[in-house]
């Protein structure tokens, strides 16, 4: 890697890091963990930086990221489930902000690995349809737009069931 790469390849690691990180922590995993696989992601984009800095690297970063997510689960034989970014939601006072988390967190756990992971890419990372299926594995653009379908509707269902209503202040 020449030190332009180098240089280009850090500017985009400080520039994803922190999403990135967040997106890890979403789809169950632990902050020890998070932060490995933000290491063995982020080496991959550098392994890589030369054949991939001009098509997508966010893509390939997300899909590094989420092979290596599912490595761990799959190594430690259990879902995730307790792992949470505090930060997800902001609502403005703090009692509602706690009470928004655990709402979200609830109905988060709630959905599959694959729902999780398509309303998350969708949705918080904001990746198009065909970016999302790529990083999934390459599955059919239907097939995440079912994911990410089913996933908000069982989102929306366990959010309504646990509050009555919406967990945003003011909205019934």
């Amino acid at each position: 890697m020449t030190e332009d790469d180098a240089k280009e390849a850090d500017a985009f690691y400080d520039a994803e890091q922190d999403k990135l990180f967040s997106f890890i922590r979403k789809m169950g995993l632990g902050i020890q963990d998070a932060e490995d696989v933000l290491n063995d992601a982020f080496l991959a984009i550098c392994t890589h930086w030369r054949e991939i800095r001009d098509g997508s690297p966010r893509g390939y970063l997300y899909r590094a990221a989420r092979n290596e997510i599912y490595k761990r689960w799959r190594s430690s034989s259990r879902r995730p489930g307790e792992a949470w970014d505090p930060s997800a939601i902001t609502t403005g006072e703090f009692a509602q902000q706690v009470t928004d988390r655990e709402a979200l967190r609830g109905a988060l756990d709630k959905l599959t690995e694959r729902e999780r992971e398509a309303v998350l890419l969708r949705y918080y990372a904001g990746f198009e349809i065909a970016e999302t299926a790529l990083i999934m594995g390459g599955i059919t653009p239907g097939a995440v737009k079912r994911y990410a379908w089913d996933g908000c509707s069982k989102l929306k269902r366990a959010l309504t069931e646990r509050t009555g209503s919406d967990t945003r202040k003011g909205t019934k």
